[in-house]
């Protein structure tokens, strides 16, 4: 999977695992996850936070923000999957960002962490019987 969906499915599976109480609250606890995941990917926070917001973007030129991110979590932890779903799927630009964003979604307690890959290793090559 992509590094942009590894870091979108690990601040949504962060979100997922301690709920916040109000949008509000979800504005401060995706800072909070955005925050600690750069951290622990070494890189600057601004970095995760773009990818929540423009690597969801649809189109060219769509308007569509950070505000526009917490409204789709927001109602997708108070049980309406469906915007926040279909926005993740369209943006997956790989067969692996699509099989992270299926697998979160329907499972977002064993979704793919940001060490986790989502694929299964190559098969070893087979052997000609020429040796």
């Amino acid at each position: 999977m992509t590094e942009r969906t590894r870091q979108i499915v690990e601040v949504l599976r962060r979100l997922h695992q301690r709920p916040p109480s109000s949008p509000a609250q979800l504005a401060t606890d995706r800072r909070q996850a955005t925050k600690a995941l750069a951290l622990e990917l070494g890189i600057d926070e601004r970095t995760v936070s773009d990818k929540l917001w423009r690597g969801l973007q649809g189109q060219r030129g769509e308007a569509f923000h950070i505000a526009d991110f917490d409204a789709l979590v927001w109602a997708w932890l108070q049980g309406e999957p469906a915007a926040l779903r279909e926005r993740c799927l369209a943006s997956a630009s790989t067969d692996d960002d699509r099989a992270a964003f299926e697998g979160f979604f329907n499972d977002p307690g064993t979704a793919p962490t940001a060490d986790a890959p989502t694929s299964r290793p190559a098969p070893p090559p087979r052997r000609s019987g020429k040796d």
